[in-house]
């Protein structure tokens, strides 16, 4: 079984999953940005039909939403909009504390990786133990 040790800040415990999943996101842009068009993530109790997904993701619906619904793709785009597939929820009702829940699992196209890791991550509760 092909395994990565992915330093993250803080303690290996379960209150700490916020740095873990920085340290993840951070580890597959680093080593994977160039290869995928979409990355998922998704807990060990997550049932997943690929194919549906891949289907989904191949449709004119989420091709339009990706290239900022103005056009579906030529192959001669220079950028992409950022698109997440997933459910977020307001810690407390906060708006201004959203958070992604991972247990249902999440997609994400290379736009919204790079935004998260390059913009996100430095600023967004870069200590933060949940």
């Amino acid at each position: 079984l092909g395994t990565v040790n992915i330093p993250h800040e803080g303690p290996e415990e379960y209150n700490n999953i916020w740095q873990k999943v920085r340290s993840m996101w951070s580890y597959v842009y680093d080593n994977y940005y160039e290869k995928y068009d979409y990355f998922h993530i998704g807990g060990d109790d997550l049932y997943l039909i690929v194919e549906n997904l891949r289907l989904y993701l191949e449709s004119e619906e989420i091709q339009l939403a990706s290239n900022g619904g103005h056009y579906l793709p030529d192959g001669t785009e220079e950028s992409q909009t950022p698109l997440f597939l997933g459910r977020r929820f307001a810690e407390g009702g906060d708006r201004d504390r959203m958070f992604i829940s991972g247990g249902s699992g999440y997609t994400m196209n290379k736009a919204a990786l790079k935004t998260l890791v390059v913009d996100g991550f430095p600023n967004c509760f870069p200590h933060l133990k949940t």
